[in-house]
């Protein structure tokens, strides 16, 4: 599918195709959630009069995991859309009571009244709001294969539901940029794979003279042009992280390790932290993996008179080097920082990297991705089990090398914690992949 309309018909053919499926979703037992907690809380709801009623079930009902029917992913890999009719219709009642209670507290029979239901609307928003915070777009590292962000994001856009938060690392982070250097009405247009294919490229180097400055310096790529290319993604080539939001209202989250010799935890830049940084120098920061790109220095301007100088240390970014490298070395997906600074609590994450999709297993079906009616695990309880164990086995290695220190601290990086940090989210989308079974 092209795009996410042809998808949702598509889909929404192949369910009513497979007899097991609709008898599925038209069955409201099932396992891992509660049926008879759904259909109480929703016959109280339609019968609920008063606002306080309502409020009051609203905020038993909205809360995590409520039910059973937040946090399962198993509830939705048994279709190829949508999960059970039951659950939707409980989700169309909750959103349809919503609506209706911000209705009518905007029409004007309900402004002559006192305040008073407009403060305890106001007040079930705001704990809302601090119950499920806001979400977060986690955009992977994973070289010239975070291009395929473009789908998400192009998707989201598509219907309006792209976050205002944004984070993005290594190869996320120029998608990541791209995205909060450009307003709403911009977005729809330049999204399209035949306007960012051309421009994903690395340089106009040859491979024959990658190779050759990789013996000469350690390094593959120069990083001199690729200042060039971030100004014609950005727009501007001098462009700050204050800058961006104010001109777009999207929180822009690049992450970047520190490459000083004693370590330290992952830096992240945003308008609050960095706001005078430009955003080019930090791209370039969270994108210097060791042996590709050599550490790269934070730029800034100065607000009142436009001068560019080189970061040199103290300040927020303190360390003993004022050069920072790629921030999948640290925290792929910074989830708990974003939590801490801008109170987001669902993460969705389009993850990319290579070398962590193998570890990604839905050994009894996925979202949108359901098993054949007879079988419980995907290829069968034993070939599930076998992959489940070789690859809990990596994990297990790869965090006894970490605890032991067997491998080098080349570039002042923890290496084994490329495989050891948390990849995923509350949501996570990868590419398609080879399965055997």
């Amino acid at each position: 599918a092209s795009d996410y309309e042809t998808y949702k018909k598509a889909a929404r053919e192949l369910d009513q195709s497979v007899s097991w499926i609709e008898k599925w979703k038209d069955t409201d037992d099932g396992v891992g959630y509660s049926s008879l907690c759904i259909k109480s809380h929703g016959e109280e709801l339609r019968s609920a009069k008063s606002l306080e009623h309502k409020l009051a079930l609203l905020r038993q009902i909205l809360v995590t995991g409520f039910a059973g029917i937040g946090t399962d992913e198993y509830l939705f890999s048994k279709s190829f859309l949508g999960t059970k009719k039951c659950i939707t219709e409980f989700y169309e009642l909750v959103a349809d009571t919503i609506d209706e209670l911000t209705a009518h507290l905007k029409t004007e029979d309900s402004k002559k009244n006192d305040s008073i239901e407009k403060h305890l609307y106001s007040e079930f928003l705001n704990d809302i709001m601090l119950t499920f915070g806001q979400p977060a777009l986690c955009l992977s590292g994973g070289g010239m294969m975070a291009l395929m962000h473009f789908g998400i994001v192009e998707t989201m856009i598509e219907q309006g539901c792209l976050p205002k938060v944004i984070c993005g690392t290594s190869g996320g982070s120029v998608v990541a940029a791209y995205l909060c250097t450009h307003t709403d009405e911009e977005l729809p247009s330049i999204v399209k794979p035949e306007v960012v294919q051309p421009k994903w490229t690395p340089g106009n180097d040859s491979w024959w003279t990658c190779i050759r400055r990789f013996f000469r310096t350690g390094y593959m790529f120069d990083p001199t042009p690729w200042h060039d290319l971030l100004a014609e993604w950005l727009g501007d080539r001098d462009i700050t992280f204050l800058e961006a939001f104010q001109r777009t209202n999207r929180v822009l989250v690049l992450t970047c390790s520190s490459n000083s010799s004693t370590g330290g935890e992952p830096l992240l830049l945003h308008y609050r932290s960095a706001p005078n940084v430009l955003i080019r120098s930090a791209v370039l920061c969270s994108s210097a993996m060791p042996y590709l790109l050599p550490p790269q220095p934070l730029l800034i301007k100065d607000p009142e008179t436009g001068e560019i100088s080189q970061y040199t240390g103290g300040g927020a970014f303190a360390s003993d080097n004022s050069y920072f490298m790629d921030g999948s070395l640290q925290a792929d997906t910074p989830q708990q920082g974003l939590g801490e600074m801008f109170h987001a609590h669902v993460f969705i994450t389009s993850q990319v990297n290579p070398h962590i999709i193998p570890f990604f297993f839905w050994n009894k079906g996925e979202a949108g991705r359901p098993l054949n009616f007879w079988r419980e695990w995907r290829g069968g309880f034993l070939l599930s089990s076998l992959e489940v164990f070789l690859k809990e086995d990596l994990r297990k290695n790869a965090r006894l090398v970490s605890e032991l220190e067997l491998l080098p601290q080349h570039y002042s990086a923890d290496w084994s914690r490329l495989f050891l940090q948390t990849f995923d989210g509350n949501i996570t989308v990868t590419p398609p992949t080879l399965k055997l079974w």
